[in-house]
């Protein structure tokens, strides 16, 4: 049985909401999803930081979903590997250790899942992605898995 964790990052305070959001949106949406022999679980972890690589260690497929600081137009919808994340020269994680040095701390320790990919809509700083932006990017994470 092929396991994916989907993780949503940030916090249920302030602006930093959309990996939670996207959580609470799939939630509603995948219950219906029953793709061949696929386990999806859902969860959510406030600023992990480097706890992080824990949280991925037992999974053989994990997706992160984040809100993403790069630079590009708000609303942007991002998808990266494991392998572009380490490389990526924008700030990934509005947190104090983020998703990108987590990554790169998991890469060298080789205690990352074999499959890991980061969903994130861009955002502007300490503001919250609108409603039509967490909705696009939940179809597409559902699209992806095969729902």
């Amino acid at each position: 049985m092929k396991k994916v964790l989907v993780l949503g990052i940030g916090s249920p305070l302030e602006a930093d909401t959309l990996g939670w959001v996207v959580i609470d949106r799939l939630e509603e949406t995948l219950k219906g999803c029953r793709k061949g022999r696929m386990r999806i679980e859902l969860g959510k972890a406030d600023r992990p930081g480097l706890a992080l690589i824990e949280m991925l260690r037992p999974w053989p497929h994990a997706i992160l979903v984040d809100a993403v600081v790069s630079g590009a137009p708000a609303g942007t919808l991002h998808h990266l590997t494991g392998d572009e994340l380490p490389r990526s020269h924008a700030r990934l994680s509005t947190h104090d250790a983020g998703v990108a040095e987590a990554i790169a701390l998991g890469n060298a320790m080789n205690a990352l899942p074999p499959v890991l990919e980061l969903f994130g809509i861009e955002v502007a700083r300490d503001t919250p992605a609108d409603t039509e932006a967490v909705g696009n990017l939940a179809e597409r994470i559902m699209r992806h898995l095969g729902c």
